[in-house]
């Protein structure tokens, strides 16, 4: 028993004497630095490796990672989501002139040790050290956060990460200049963001955020847009205009929503983008962000039917949050789907390079729609409104054109809204939309969703009673109401009809038109009609 009992002990012992080898002397060279400059304790070397393993890579970002989460840990005692760093408030502008120097002697000495452990490299080292004179951190949780940023930048554009990157750019025609020097600027490591690439393409522009501080530069719009326009010859353009004006459907709150109209005039055409902007405290300087206005120039490129869309291009966000430009490319389809398919250095916005509708295509529908009297219950001034606000918004569809017409269509959900009197409301509607042509009177319906397995909906027309019984299947509309108004348009031998046209899933759209009207649009495919 006493020789079973010593043989534990030894066993024991011996395990103890492992731990604690191994928790001093830690097998990875880096975690032994960081224990011996006291940046991690020897008894988190364990929970530090087991850090480290689900962050899922070795490299310094990672270490800093791992270190981030520790000092975290240290901070809340462990009780918090650690991932929650970024919303701690370090700022402490109480802090006296002392305070604020031992603060610096503090974030000097562990900046420092994270450049013994060559965590960091000499550059990283200089900067940051200048930030902490500078005062900008008061925590290590700041410091660090702002140093992974740094140190994960500089591991994406190491040489052997990023050629392989910058030759499959090359051989999509995306890069198309000094590519040898592009190379060179690569392996010396002069690369400061992954949007330098953007300096080898003749088709993109790169964008100083504040050289276009709308509260500091006149005429920030016109100028932003002419750099814009630098990158593809057609998109030269000439008298610029914008308009700024309060959202009509905005809230009525302390701060107003904005609508920015944007026009440009080229090759004899006036384009305009409608831009919309939730307002802030700045509304009335920044109404729309600075990189969104591109998007004007994107319905020239449909016009003149070019291979090419204007793009937005920026860094990853998780990357790093300090960059204080952004890119604007002319890119084909395929080019697009190759920088889709690695956003690991850039992220490009995705753009529409289907059939859209040119603006000459537009203008000439809406004459026709004139043409033909669909307009015919609107004023001049109406018809000026719409067709202003039709041109600056982008369009697949001749539908969608018609539809930026008031009381040309009536939108239906075939989930009923109104649950109180939803078929009779649906005739009153129908009677609008017919300008009146269709005119039911004493309209009525008895529906009751939690009572009912039917609703009896009843109007006159004419001195001459209908009535139609329709199913209530919970909140779902019954499609025997619409075959029931047709019948009674039909033996009232009125000049037109309800249509339905193409729409959303859900939504079923009518449109009331002549037989002439119907013949018309259908042989000249202005409206893509459905069924019910």
């Amino acid at each position: 028993m006493k020789k079973i009992l010593f043989i534990i002990c030894c066993i024991f012992s011996f395990t103890f004497i492992l731990a604690f080898l191994y928790t001093k002397y830690p097998s990875d060279k880096t975690i032994r630095n960081l224990v011996q400059n006291n940046l991690i304790h020897q008894t988190q070397v364990l929970s530090y490796e087991i850090e480290l393993a689900q962050i899922g890579c070795e490299s310094n970002s990672c270490y800093l990672r791992a270190l981030l989460n520790n000092e975290f840990d240290r901070l809340s005692g462990g009780f918090s989501n650690r991932y929650q760093y970024a919303t701690y408030n370090f700022e402490d502008k109480t802090l006296t002139k002392a305070e604020r120097a031992a603060k610096r002697v503090t974030l000097s000495d562990y900046l420092s040790k994270l450049a013994v452990c060559q965590l960091i490299t000499e550059s990283i080292h200089r900067s940051f050290q200048i930030r902490i004179n500078n005062n900008e951190f008061v925590h290590p949780i700041q410091l660090l956060t702002n140093i992974i940023e740094q140190v994960s930048l500089q591991e994406l554009l190491m040489p052997q990460k990023l050629k392989p990157y910058a030759i499959a750019l090359k051989n999509k025609g995306i890069i198309d200049h000094d590519f040898d020097k592009l190379l060179k600027n690569i392996e010396s490591n002069k690369l400061q963001s992954p949007l330098d690439l953007l300096n080898y393409s003749s088709k993109a522009v790169l964008i100083n955020y504040q050289e276009y501080d709308p509260k500091v530069t006149r005429n920030y719009l016109e100028k932003l847009l002419q750099k814009i326009a630098i990158v593809l010859p057609e998109l030269s353009f000439h008298h610029f205009e914008s308009k700024i004006i309060v959202d009509s459907t905005s809230s009525e709150n302390e701060n107003k929503d904005y609508q920015v109209t944007v026009s440009l005039t080229l090759n004899g055409h006036k384009y305009q983008q409608l831009f919309k902007h939730y307002a802030n405290t700045d509304a009335k300087y920044d109404v729309v962000a600075l990189e969104d206005y591109y998007k004007v120039f994107n319905k020239i490129l449909v016009d003149i039917q070019s291979p090419y869309r204007l793009h937005l291009v920026k860094v990853p966000e998780n990357i790093t949050s300090e960059l204080h430009f952004f890119g604007i490319m002319a890119l084909t389809k395929e080019q697009e789907q190759l920088l889709k398919q690695n956003q690991i250095y850039l992220t490009t916005s995705l753009e529409n390079f289907e059939k859209s509708l040119t603006t000459s295509r537009v203008e000439v529908a809406i004459k026709e729609y004139q043409n033909i009297g669909l307009l015919a219950h609107l004023s001049p001034k109406q018809i000026k409104e719409a067709k202003e606000r039709i041109l600056s918004q982008d369009h697949t569809s001749l539908n969608d054109i018609l539809k930026g017409f008031p009381d040309v269509f009536l939108r239906l959900d075939a989930e009923l809204q109104n649950l109180q009197d939803p078929y009779a409301s649906l005739v009153k509607e129908l009677k609008q939309l017919s300008h009146n042509e269709f005119y039911p009177t004493d309209v009525s319906d008895n529906f009751d969703i939690n009572n009912g397995k039917s609703v009896v909906v009843k109007f006159k027309i004419k001195n001459k009673n209908y009535q139609k019984i329709l199913k209530i299947e919970d909140d779902w509309i019954d499609i025997d109401f619409f075959s029931f108004i047709d019948s009674v348009v039909k033996e009232q031998k009125l000049k037109g009809k309800f249509y339905s046209i193409l729409s959303d899933s859900q939504i079923i759209t009518l449109i009331y038109l002549t037989n002439d009207q119907y013949i018309y649009l259908k042989k000249n495919k202005l409206i893509e009609f459905s069924s019910f």
